[in-house]
């Protein structure tokens, strides 16, 4: 495994250079450009005159689109019949293959960002005055985890696949039942469940909260309540509930991710790339918990003709979908079914559901 770890060290050594003038020019270059003057001669630590851009939410991006592409990049291996033959004629298990991918792909994506990032600050202490630099420490310390999220959980999903096409589908279509999830608890529970609960999106908060606390040396980050009063009446207190709850699932899921993805991969069938991708954690399982969750965003309390529409409008999306999983108009009778109970239960649950609480708070219909 040594020798097959330092040799894709050396293969991607081009692409790191890559990644790490991407990172350079979301964040040093913009930095060494900008001009820092009026701050530094007027409104040094008064922030009646505003803050000084540091660019940080760019470097924050990047590092989010870095840890969905590269580990697309690196197991695209196993997408190709040819690709797949060769690497698993090497002399080293299938299991240390992945794992030594794995490894590179957390070095080009840790060690880009971290250039990048320590460049910048050096950038930043020459040019602006009365910066509390100790928060940039705590900055890239709190984007490491997020990263790491998305890069387990694209990695695993990426591979679950048996074709290219599927595997970014299969990545996507995870990332985004994430979001239509968070908008469907919102919906169900008013409002309580934020985006703050996804972790592309609690990245983006820590690098606000830190932003701040770099120009102002404080940082007003996570269990912010006791600032707002009542913490059942506020909704910063179930922001910073779903932050928290939010990064123990997802920190969990992204364990799991990665142990699924090492202890899977004794199992994996060279004759299967190119095949239809059958894993529950494609297609098959996907589209079922997207109709759920689209479906249960389209609920109303007066239902009517374009609530309808909608609703068919998102079986026939539905479909097109399948038709795709399947490569055939044919889907199959059972799928047929599943995926028209997950379309068509959330509407009666919800009535259900808002006859039960009404019954409990004592209205009577």
């Amino acid at each position: 495994m040594k020798n097959y770890f330092l040799h894709l060290l050396k293969k991607n050594a081009l692409p790191f250079v890559i990644f790490t003038l991407l990172c350079a020019l979301a964040y040093v270059v913009p930095l060494a450009v900008e001009n820092y003057n009026y701050w530094n001669s007027q409104a040094a630590g008064d922030i009646s005159y505003g803050m000084p851009y540091l660019y940080l939410g760019e470097l924050s991006t990047v590092l989010g689109i870095l840890a969905v592409f590269i580990p697309i990049f690196l197991f695209s291996y196993k997408m190709n019949r040819l690709s797949v033959d060769m690497h698993f004629s090497l002399p080293i298990s299938r299991t240390k293959l992945v794992v030594a991918n794995f490894l590179v792909g957390l070095i080009l994506l840790y060690g880009s960002y971290t250039i990048a990032y320590w460049l910048g600050f050096i950038v930043a202490a020459m040019k602006i005055r009365r910066l509390y630099l100790i928060y940039y420490l705590y900055q890239y310390l709190a984007s490491l985890l997020p990263a790491f999220i998305l890069y387990a959980v694209t990695a695993f999903l990426y591979t679950r696949a048996n074709t290219e096409a599927d595997g970014v589908l299969a990545v996507l279509g995870g990332l985004f039942i994430a979001m239509t999830a968070a908008a469907a608890l919102s919906l169900v529970s008013g409002a309580v469940v934020t985006l703050d609960f996804l972790p592309f999106w609690s990245l983006n908060e820590a690098t606000i909260s830190f932003r701040q606390a770099i120009v102002l040396g404080r940082a007003d980050l996570w269990f912010s309540a006791n600032s707002y009063g009542s913490p059942f009446y506020n909704r910063a207190f179930w922001d910073d509930v779903c932050l928290l709850v939010g990064g123990i699932l997802w920190t969990l899921a992204a364990i799991a991710a990665t142990i699924g993805l090492i202890r899977s991969e004794k199992n994996c069938k060279a004759e299967n790339c190119g095949q239809i991708s059958e894993s529950i954690f494609c297609y098959r399982g996907q589209l079922p918990v997207y109709a759920f969750l689209l479906s249960t965003l389209c609920i109303s309390m007066d239902f009517n003709i374009a609530d309808l529409a909608l609703l068919l409008g998102l079986a026939f999306l539905v479909y097109v979908m399948a038709i795709v999983y399947k490569r055939s108009l044919k889907i199959g009778w059972k799928f047929a079914v599943v995926l028209g109970l997950c379309l068509f239960l959330p509407m009666p649950l919800y009535y259900l559901y808002c006859i039960l609480h009404f019954m409990s708070i004592g209205v009577w219909f």
